[in-house]
């Protein structure tokens, strides 16, 4: 059976062509009409909360900035994890968020953090990426 499929094929390369080149197209256009993700994105979704606190040592951002933000950024929804570095003048806090609720946790972010900031007499620039 596969002796005679080979020896037909071989007989009307014509043909053979013909429809390797009809399915290209057709595999071409299926493929250009796709219109979800072959390949999803799975990385985390994170959130960064930058501040700068100019002009202040590590210890001092860590006390009055950064521990302060975490408490308050602590109680968000979908909240996986929490990291957060303090360096001279600047605290950087990562949030990743489980990906079932990453519209509620994201959106959340920023009244949290501008109620922690409220509550701050001091100059902080902060910003959230």
């Amino acid at each position: 059976m596969i002796e005679s499929f080979v020896t037909l094929c071989l007989r009307r390369r014509k043909l053979v062509w013909l429809i390797a080149i009809l399915m290209a197209v057709f595999g071409y256009a299926s493929w250009m009409a796709l219109e979800i993700e072959a390949y999803p994105d799975i990385a985390d979704v994170t959130s960064q909360v930058i501040t700068q606190f100019p002009g202040h040592a590590a210890e001092e951002v860590e006390e009055q900035v950064t521990i302060p933000l975490e408490r308050e950024l602590n109680g968000i929804p979908g909240l996986q994890v929490m990291r957060s570095h303090s360096t001279f003048g600047l605290s950087l806090i990562t949030l990743v968020f489980r990906t079932a609720s990453t519209t509620t946790g994201r959106g959340s972010v920023s009244p949290s953090e501008s109620t922690a900031w409220s509550c701050r007499r001091v100059r902080i620039r902060g910003s959230i990426r």
